[in-house]
């Protein structure tokens, strides 16, 4: 076998050994870019060389596009990186990705002399486990290289991973179809290796079993949902990590972060690996799975499992009887058949009938009518075991009827079954009424005599027309029973109105029938009719009759408390209990008691009344007669006064009647009936009349002023009271802030009696104040004005709107000034009065001759003035006194005017100076360009000052010349000069910028192999660099380089100088010397002691390759060989075995063939002595 065969398999076990170690894999696959460079190809030899490379988190940079045969050049679309990770959690959330782009000014293929080199690096989200992410990494504008570059990050799975570690994150697996699977139960898709139960329900208290790494899936029913089997399976790929499955279903009670609801479980410590559940599921209800593996071990905690759910197009049958399934009615000749769709797995046996003949548990409901023959074959069929079916069941079934063919009625069995051994229960009946419902009752077992069977499956119903049978003896009777009483035929009893019926067994063909109307007759009710009263309580004169209704309605029969049996019974004592029993022709009975009624003494009540207001006569009386034998008579009459009376009737006791219009005094009432009389007396009361007294009345203080009050005190009537005021004010006894007016106030009580008066307010005559000008103010803006106050009646006080409180008042400004004038009542009044003043002074300052220059003092100015009395004086606030100002300098100035009258005023006036003269200018320093050798001034634009404008260099004479050449080196004066004469100066200095210089250092001898670092020194600023060779040049831009050249090399550095131009240069050479960099031993030990014991090829860094090595004995016979290999690697030596056996010492000829690192090949050979 090749070596490299040996190597190709440790590859493949590494690779299967990380496949079973990992779940995740990150790769980055390099899609396309474009590049584009502002360089120009170095050497000139056409067009910019562009490439492209890329660099995924911190490895190598990776060329592109594809150059030939040349390696590290490739080809898009390509995967550049690829890392495992043993679980989700471990991936991290980001990676680093590296685009460059550069102008590759190497002269030989295969070597890159980058230039121009731009790059960015960025970090990127990596997306979630089996997705990917399409990115682009693009370089800023305005730099020397740009482009962009687009790749993709993929996460895939290599094996199940669980990324559904909580609830919110559970894997949805889809809306559950009414006929159909989800999942797959015999794929490994999933596994709990890398979950946790952090987060997740607490299972302990449930009674289940501990969630340790549990992952969890949901799905979604729709609007049916049918039997449903979940599956989940351990490892059934076979994927080599199996695990115990435990499995727990819940339902939410809004979202993953509702409260959760325990709906199904499966999976103790049973060893049982695989489960199975047969959960009861509502329709349109979102339903949460939680895997996870039993806790003996980690192989039985974590690993792969496929989750499958089946639903097999089977309804759940309905579990009480009113909700019975209507399978209709068995045609003639036909059957109804419902076919393999009815389970009871979620079904109980509540409500159930007793006495079926098994012990119903899980029971459904179904309804039938039956065929005209009364004839029917009911078969009723269990599933085969899964596979081939869905679910067996050990079925037991039972057909009842209901007393009123109700699903409320009265329940009676017909047949019951419950056979063994046999997947179909099979009935016969005969003799049913085709008028009539039938219900058929459904269960299980639970005995599993069926194989695979349990109380709970699925199963079908066929019901068939099984013919017409010979006709059957039948019976027709009309029971009659008492009310309350109850009539047994065969095994049934009946309390009711209706159909009876009950079947007798008949050998001879169909069961005799004894049918007919049963009738219950009503209760016999008792009413007792007063033919004469006792004449008093315990008087034995009463007379009564019985007055029977109900039961047969004839041949009734008395039994009276005293004995007596006639249906009229006397000599009854009043007061006394008296029972009789009536019994009618069938034997039927009813008892009924009472007191023997007897005359009463009247009693009445009268209910007396009070008048609303005082002098009404709307009052009533009112009698209720408590006691006594109605009808009744009365008469009444006012007491004193027999002219108001009135009589009337009264027909029932307790009952109100009413003596209406009365006015106050007593009434006398005489009550009669047929036995007796007696005398009453009623009282009808008024209360007091309104009266009202103002108790404060306040008139108003001024004229005009609303300051009156008024406090009213009514009394008598009925309490509490309501007040009208006109004018219409607040309704109350108490108002204030009242103006001068007469005011009518109307009392009313709680009974609307009212009394109305009138209370006048008045007020005092009117108050007037006057003011009058004094004295105008003597200049303008003054406070001297005078102004006096005339009243109608006499002052006591004045405030001014100045604070003054005289009259007159004396410091009064120009204006409209008000006075608030108050007199001995505190009355006040409010008048105005103007003061005037003379007219506002009026000044004008004007320029005479403005300023020159802007650093000169010879501005003029002079001011004119109105509306002030002369003489006039002047101060400026330059110092002078008259009405010009002069030698004036650029700022303000003011000026104060006073008049003979002592009146002043003030103004201002701002100077300007011309702006002073500016200049933008170039200047050109002596420099390395080609065609300029000395210095230059030129004046572009000048500011400032008056044009047109001349111009001299250190004091020449003025021109007009705008600029001066072939200038040395040296300071200047440049003047410029204005129309007005005004000139300003500026220094200006021409340099030579030309001296640049740079130093490589001295030059280098080195080994092949060897590397070497030369750095360019230069003293001057504003420089770049740019090195250039024969070969690749790690940097071309920098000031220092590292390099390894193969052959004796110059290395030149170039600086230039941005500003001037100016370029030095400097060159270093580096000499490489080529010697036998490879050491051969002469001898070896190979006897495991750690030293010298492999025979083995040792260079310097010269040697890049050993391309062969190989020993013979003395013989030449070979003894061992390997190629390729680098040098001072022990793995490649030889161990002095050959055919794996110790060879004795000895001495061997060996042959070497090795590869310098500029390609070169040197050829070795000598001996080598074994030593042991």
């Amino acid at each position: 076998m090749k070596p490299r065969n040996y190597i190709l398999i440790f590859f493949i076990s590494i690779f299967y050994i990380t496949v079973g170690l990992a779940q995740i894999q990150v790769q980055v696959r390099i899609d396309n870019a474009t590049a584009t460079t502002t360089c120009a190809d170095n050497p000139p030899f056409g067009g910019p060389d562009v490439y492209w490379a890329m660099r995924v988190n911190g490895g190598t940079w990776d060329n592109y596009p594809s150059q030939g045969f040349c390696p590290f050049f490739y080809d898009v679309p390509r995967v550049q990186y690829s890392a495992d990770y043993a679980c989700p959690a471990d991936v991290p959330d980001s990676i680093e990705v590296c685009f460059n782009v550069y102008e590759n000014d190497a002269l030989l293929p295969c070597f890159i002399n980058s230039d121009c080199s731009e790059i960015i690096c960025l970090n990127f989200a990596i997306p979630n486990v089996g997705t990917t992410a399409t990115n682009t990494l693009t370089l800023p504008t305005g730099l020397s290289s740009g482009g962009a570059a687009n790749f993709t990050i993929l996460t895939n799975a290599l094996t199940p991973a669980a990324i559904n570690d909580s609830i919110c994150q559970a894997i949805d697996l889809g809306v559950l179809p009414y006929s159909g699977v989800l999942g797959d139960a015999a794929v490994s898709q999933y596994s709990n290796i890398c979950a946790t139960s952090n987060g997740d329900i607490n299972t302990i208290p449930l009674g289940i079993w501990t969630n340790e790494q549990g992952v969890w899936f949901r799905f979604t029913t729709g609007a049916q949902v049918s039997v449903t089997n979940v599956f989940a399976n351990n490892d059934p790929s076979d994927l080599g990590d199996t695990m115990d499955v435990q499995v727990a279903i819940f339902r939410a009670s809004s979202d993953c972060n509702g409260t959760l609801t325990l709906v199904d479980w499966y999976g103790l410590e049973d060893n049982t690996y695989d489960a199975t559940l047969q959960p009861c599921l509502l329709p349109n209800t979102t339903y949460y799975i939680l895997v996870d593996g039993e806790n003996t071990s980690p192989e039985t905690r974590e690993g792969y499992f496929s989750l499958a759910l089946a639903s097999y197009g089977v309804s759940q049958s309905p579990n009480r009887i009113c909700d019975a399934m209507p399978l209709g009615t068995i045609p003639d000749a036909g059957n109804i058949s419902t076919g393999m769709t009815n389970a009871n797995h979620c079904a109980d046996g509540i409500g159930d009938p007793a006495n079926i003949g098994f012990q119903s548990q899980n029971s459904v409901w179904f309804s039938f009518y039956p065929p005209a023959s009364g004839h029917v074959i009911i078969d009723v069929t269990s599933a085969d075991t899964f596979p081939l079916g869905i679910d067996p069941i050990d079925l037991q079934v039972a057909v009842f009827t209901t007393f009123n063919d109700t699903c409320l009625g009265q329940k009676r069995k017909i047949i019951a079954v419950d056979n063994t051994y046999f997947p179909t229960e099979t009935i016969e009946l005969s003799c049913l009424d085709a008028s009539r419902k039938y219900w058929i009752l459904v269960d299980g077992s639970g005995n599993n005599t069926l194989p695979g069977s349990d109380a709970t499956g699925v199963f079908s119903i066929d019901i068939t027309d099984a013919g017409i049978l010979p006709p059957a003896d039948t019976t027709f009777i009309n029971p009659v029973v008492c009310f309350g009483s109850s009539f047994t035929l065969g095994d049934s009893t009946y309390t009711q109105d209706g159909l009876v019926y009950e079947i007798f067994k008949n050998i001879d063909g169909c069961d005799s029938l004894v049918t007919g109307p049963l009738d219950v007759l009503d209760t016999i009710s008792i009413s007792i009719d007063t033919v004469q009263l006792a004449s008093a309580l315990g008087a034995a004169d009463g007379v009564l009759q019985a007055l029977p209704v109900g039961g047969t309605g004839t041949g009734y029969t008395y039994q009276w408390g005293n004995g007596q049996t006639t249906q009229q019974v006397g000599n009854l004592v009043g007061g006394d209990l008296m029972c009789v029993t009536i019994t009618d022709g069938l034997g039927c009975s009813n008892s009924y008691c009472l007191e023997i009624p007897y005359v009463f003494e009247i009693f009445a009540t009268i209910i007396n009344d009070t008048l609303n207001c005082y002098g009404d006569t709307d009052a009533l009386a009112q009698i209720i007669i408590t006691s006594g034998q109605p009808p009744y008579n009365y008469n009444w009459e006012q007491v004193g006064n027999a002219a108001v009376m009135g009589s009337g009737t009264i027909t029932t006791n307790g009952t109100p009647t009413f003596i209406n219009n009365l006015a106050v005094g007593d009434y006398s009432i005489t009550i009669v009936n047929q036995y007796t009389q007696k005398a009453f007396v009623a009282n009808i009361s008024q209360p007091d009349s309104i009266s009202i007294q103002p108790t404060v009345q306040t008139n108003v203080s001024c004229f005009g002023v609303c300051d009156g009050e008024i406090l009213i005190a009514p009394s008598g009537g009925t309490p509490t009271y309501q007040y009208n005021w006109s004018p219409n004010i607040q309704p109350l006894p108490h108002l204030t802030n009242l103006c001068a007016d007469d005011y009518f106030v109307t009392v009313s009580d709680m009974n609307n009696c009212t009394n109305t008066i009138q209370i006048t307010i008045t007020q005092p005559p009117m108050f007037v104040a006057t003011a009058t000008q004094q004295q105008p103010v003597s200049c303008f803006g003054g406070n001297d004005g005078r102004a006096v106050i005339s009243t109608t009646h006499n002052a006591a006080a004045y405030l001014w709107d100045n604070a003054e409180t005289t009259s007159p008042a004396t410091n009064l400004t120009a204006g409209n000034h008000f006075v608030t004038v108050t007199n001995a009542d505190g009355c006040m009044d409010t008048t105005a009065v103007q003061i005037t003043q003379p007219s506002a002074p009026a000044t004008t300052i004007t320029i005479v001759q403005p300023i020159r220059c802007d650093d000169s003092n010879d501005g003029i100015a002079a001011v004119a003035a109105q509306n002030l009395t002369p003489p006039l004086s002047y101060q400026w606030s330059s110092g002078s006194v008259g009405s010009t100002a002069a030698f004036l300098s650029p700022q303000q100035y003011f000026v104060t005017i006073t008049d003979a009258l002592g009146c002043t005023t003030t103004d201002d006036i701002i100077l300007q100076a011309p702006p002073p003269i500016d200049i933008a200018y170039l200047k050109t320093d002596i420099t390395c360009k080609e065609g300029e050798t000395r210095g230059s001034i030129f004046i572009d634009t000048v500011f400032g000052g008056q044009p047109p404008y001349q111009y001299a260099l250190n004091s020449s004479d003025f021109g007009d010349y705008t600029i001066f050449n072939n200038l040395d080196v040296g300071a200047y004066r440049l003047e410029v000069k204005d129309d007005l004469g005004c000139v300003e100066e500026y220094p200006i200095a021409i340099t030579d910028g030309t001296e640049i210089y740079v130093f490589a250092g001295e030059d280098y001898i080195i080994e092949l192999g060897e590397h070497v670092t030369i750095d360019a020194l230069t003293l001057n600023s504003n420089i770049v660099f740019s090195w250039s060779s024969v070969g690749i040049l790690p940097c071309v831009t920098c000031h220092r380089i590292e390099v390894q050249p193969l052959a004796t090399t110059d290395y030149i550095i170039a600086i230039k100088d941005t500003l001037t131009e100016c370029i030095a240069r400097d060159t270093v050479r580096v000499q490489v010397s080529k010697e036998e960099d490879i050491f051969i031993p002469n001898a070896f030990t190979p006897n495991n002691d750690g030293f010298n014991d492999v025979f083995m090829i040792l260079a310097g860094n010269s040697i890049a390759l050993i391309n062969n090595l190989r020993v013979y004995d003395r013989w030449g016979t070979l003894l061992f060989t390997a190629q390729n290999f680098p040098p001072n690697a022990q793995e490649y030596g030889w161990n002095g075995k050959f055919n794996n056996q110790d060879l004795n010492p000895a001495v061997f000829v060996y042959f070497v063939e090795a590869t310098y690192i500029d390609g070169a090949k040197i050829h070795l050979k000598g001996d080598v002595t074994l030593l042991r």
